[in-house]
């Protein structure tokens, strides 16, 4: 609960960078960074922005506030990236 509450908090990483007018492909390859010390390998970068411009539904099927839609996107990916045995076993 405490990291969930930190990804969705209104002045964390996730809300600066859907709100950030830089391109996808940036903003991914700050995460990679900041998690990891590396940059996204190809395959890693494709999968992040196809994940992030895939359009979001609510429970209802109804097109989600892009806005929105790109906060929690982002909040995904971090939640993703922090979950994986790279980050877990270097951090």
């Amino acid at each position: 609960p405490d990291i969930k509450a930190k990804l969705a908090a209104a002045n964390g990483r996730a809300e600066k960078l859907s709100k950030d007018e830089r391109p996808n492909e940036a903003k991914v390859r700050e995460l990679y960074v900041a998690a990891f010390a590396r940059e996204p390998r190809p395959a890693e970068l494709k999968t992040a922005i196809e994940y992030l411009t895939e359009p979001r539904l609510s429970a209802d099927g109804q097109p989600v506030n892009p806005q929105s839609a790109s906060r929690e996107n982002f909040q995904d990916l971090i939640w993703a990236l922090i979950n994986t045995k790279e980050f877990l076993f270097n951090h």
